[in-house]
């Protein structure tokens, strides 16, 4: 995360006012904030590129927390889950020779599920805005490059949003 620092010159509509960076297991965030409004830009592994704004008048400014395992966590449980059960299938009632390169392609499988579980298996901090209906629509994960700014960048978010919804703004 990065602020104008005291005594520099402010911010202007196309400046940010501070940055966030996230790096996640399935893609990546940026973030930044300017006096009414939020812009994201990143990518979702193999799927997406996305680059959108969300207006802080439309948040509530208390923020909420969660902590959630990314879904290649269980992906990869199903994986060795599956390779297991298929290779114990194909071995016991088959009876497949354990050296039958069948039998070494799903270990493959079941391996390659085991370590996709292992680099998913823990949990991220996600902090969340809702939006005045109270729909979570603003969230920063504890992830990547900055996420020891995380706690600031939220505390900063959040009397930006109080600052955009009060009256007379």
């Amino acid at each position: 995360m990065s602020e104008t620092q005291p005594g520099s010159r402010p911010s202007t509509p196309e400046e940010p006012i501070a940055t966030y960076r996230e790096e996640r297991f399935d893609g990546k965030r940026f973030f930044e904030l300017f006096a009414d409004r939020v812009r994201i830009r990143g990518k979702v592994q193999l799927q997406s590129d996305f680059d959108t704004v969300i207006p802080l008048s439309t948040l509530h400014p208390t923020p909420s927390r969660i902590r959630i395992r990314n879904k290649g966590f269980w992906h990869g449980i199903w994986m060795l889950l599956g390779a297991i059960m298929l290779d114990t299938f194909l071995i016991t009632p088959l009876r497949v020779p354990p050296e039958n390169f069948a039998i070494m392609l799903v270990g493959a499988f079941g391996f390659a599920g085991f370590v996709t579980a292992l680099l998913a298996a823990r949990k991220i901090e996600f902090i969340f805005f809702n939006s005045t209906a109270g729909i979570p629509i603003l969230d920063f994960a504890r992830k990547g490059p900055d996420a020891a700014k995380l706690d600031a960048f939220a505390e900063l978010v959040s009397r930006h949003i109080s600052s955009a919804t009060s009256p007379g703004t």
